[in-house]
Protein backbone atom coordinates (compact mmCIF):
# COMPACT_ATOMS: atom_id res chain seq x y z
CA UNK A 1 0.00 0.00 0.00
CA UNK A 2 2.85 2.44 0.79
CA UNK A 3 4.47 1.86 -2.61
CA UNK A 4 1.24 2.85 -4.33
CA UNK A 5 1.15 6.12 -2.39
CA UNK A 6 4.71 6.93 -3.44
CA UNK A 7 3.85 6.33 -7.07
CA UNK A 8 0.89 8.72 -6.81
CA UNK A 9 3.16 11.38 -5.33
CA UNK A 10 6.31 10.81 -7.41
CA UNK A 11 4.71 10.37 -10.83
CA UNK A 12 3.12 13.85 -10.99
CA UNK A 13 6.32 15.40 -9.67
CA UNK A 14 8.35 13.68 -12.39
CA UNK A 15 6.02 15.02 -15.09
CA UNK A 16 6.16 18.48 -13.52
CA UNK A 17 9.96 18.64 -13.55
CA UNK A 18 10.41 17.00 -16.94
CA UNK A 19 7.78 19.26 -18.51
CA UNK A 20 9.32 22.27 -16.75
CA UNK A 21 12.52 21.87 -18.76
CA UNK A 22 10.66 22.30 -22.01
CA UNK A 23 8.89 25.43 -20.83
CA UNK A 24 12.13 26.93 -19.50
CA UNK A 25 13.79 26.43 -22.91
CA UNK A 26 10.80 27.90 -24.70
CA UNK A 27 10.65 30.79 -22.21
CA UNK A 28 14.31 31.56 -22.93
CA UNK A 29 13.53 31.47 -26.64
CA UNK A 30 10.57 33.84 -26.19
CA UNK A 31 12.78 36.19 -24.12
CA UNK A 32 15.42 36.24 -26.87
CA UNK A 33 12.80 36.85 -29.57
CA UNK A 34 11.30 39.66 -27.48
CA UNK A 35 14.73 41.24 -27.14
CA UNK A 36 15.14 41.12 -30.92
CA UNK A 37 11.83 42.87 -31.49
CA UNK A 38 12.59 45.54 -28.87
CA UNK A 39 16.02 46.21 -30.38
CA UNK A 40 14.70 46.08 -33.94
CA UNK A 41 17.35 43.48 -34.74
CA UNK A 42 16.34 40.33 -36.59
CA UNK A 43 19.63 38.60 -35.68
CA UNK A 44 18.17 37.88 -32.22
CA UNK A 45 15.11 36.24 -33.79
CA UNK A 46 16.47 34.52 -36.92
CA UNK A 47 18.38 31.71 -35.14
CA UNK A 48 14.92 30.36 -34.29
CA UNK A 49 13.60 30.55 -37.88
CA UNK A 50 12.85 27.24 -39.55
CA UNK A 51 14.58 26.66 -42.91
CA UNK A 52 11.24 27.42 -44.59
CA UNK A 53 8.58 29.35 -42.74
CA UNK A 54 5.26 31.03 -43.33
CA UNK A 55 5.24 34.82 -43.15
CA UNK A 56 2.49 37.40 -43.22
CA UNK A 57 3.68 40.96 -42.70
CA UNK A 58 0.88 43.57 -42.79
CA UNK A 59 -0.92 41.49 -45.38
CA UNK A 60 1.77 42.19 -47.98
CA UNK A 61 4.41 39.51 -47.63
CA UNK A 62 2.26 36.41 -47.45
CA UNK A 63 3.71 33.02 -48.24
CA UNK A 64 6.42 30.52 -47.45
CA UNK A 65 9.92 31.98 -47.38
CA UNK A 66 13.40 30.59 -46.90
CA UNK A 67 15.24 31.48 -43.71
CA UNK A 68 17.33 34.12 -45.51
CA UNK A 69 14.29 35.67 -47.22
CA UNK A 70 12.45 35.72 -43.87
CA UNK A 71 15.37 37.52 -42.24
CA UNK A 72 15.34 40.19 -44.95
CA UNK A 73 11.56 40.73 -44.81
CA UNK A 74 11.42 40.94 -41.01
CA UNK A 75 14.47 43.22 -40.81
CA UNK A 76 12.93 45.54 -43.43
CA UNK A 77 9.75 45.72 -41.34
CA UNK A 78 11.72 46.49 -38.16
CA UNK A 79 13.83 49.11 -39.95
CA UNK A 80 10.71 50.87 -41.27
CA UNK A 81 8.88 50.56 -37.93
CA UNK A 82 11.41 51.40 -35.21
CA UNK A 83 10.33 49.52 -32.06
CA UNK A 84 9.85 51.17 -28.70
CA UNK A 85 8.53 48.15 -26.79
CA UNK A 86 7.42 44.56 -27.23
CA UNK A 87 5.25 42.75 -24.71
CA UNK A 88 4.04 39.16 -24.84
CA UNK A 89 0.32 39.12 -24.05
CA UNK A 90 -0.42 35.41 -24.55
CA UNK A 91 1.60 32.24 -24.83
CA UNK A 92 0.93 28.55 -24.70
CA UNK A 93 2.50 25.16 -25.19
CA UNK A 94 0.79 22.01 -26.42
CA UNK A 95 2.64 18.79 -27.15
CA UNK A 96 5.21 19.61 -29.88
CA UNK A 97 4.17 23.18 -30.55
CA UNK A 98 3.74 26.51 -28.87
CA UNK A 99 2.70 30.03 -29.65
CA UNK A 100 3.27 33.55 -28.45
CA UNK A 101 1.28 36.68 -29.22
CA UNK A 102 2.81 40.04 -28.47
CA UNK A 103 2.20 43.71 -29.05
CA UNK A 104 4.97 45.68 -30.74
CA UNK A 105 4.76 49.43 -30.16
CA UNK A 106 6.84 51.70 -32.38
CA UNK A 107 8.40 55.07 -31.58
CA UNK A 108 5.51 56.59 -33.60
CA UNK A 109 3.01 54.89 -31.23
CA UNK A 110 1.80 52.50 -33.93
CA UNK A 111 0.88 49.08 -32.56
CA UNK A 112 1.30 45.72 -34.23
CA UNK A 113 0.16 42.29 -33.11
CA UNK A 114 2.93 39.71 -33.57
CA UNK A 115 1.89 36.05 -33.70
CA UNK A 116 4.61 33.41 -33.49
CA UNK A 117 3.99 29.69 -33.99
CA UNK A 118 6.78 27.39 -32.80
CA UNK A 119 7.12 23.68 -33.46
CA UNK A 120 9.63 21.24 -32.08
CA UNK A 121 11.62 19.70 -34.91
CA UNK A 122 14.43 17.23 -34.19
CA UNK A 123 14.45 18.21 -30.51
CA UNK A 124 14.77 21.92 -31.39
CA UNK A 125 12.07 24.58 -31.19
CA UNK A 126 11.83 26.61 -34.39
CA UNK A 127 9.51 29.32 -35.66
CA UNK A 128 7.28 27.92 -38.40
CA UNK A 129 4.95 30.90 -38.73
CA UNK A 130 5.35 34.61 -38.07
CA UNK A 131 2.52 37.05 -38.60
CA UNK A 132 2.52 40.81 -38.00
CA UNK A 133 -0.72 42.80 -38.26
CA UNK A 134 -1.77 46.31 -37.30
CA UNK A 135 -3.85 46.50 -34.13
CA UNK A 136 -5.63 49.05 -31.97
CA UNK A 137 -4.81 47.28 -28.69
Amino acid sequence: MKKTKYIYVLLPLMFFFIGGGVSVAQQEMIDRISEGFVRGNVSFVSPYFNDRMELSILGQHIGVYTKLQSQEVVQAFLTNNTPQSFNISHKGIKENSGFAIGILTTINNKKYRVYILVRNTNEKSLIHQLRIDETND
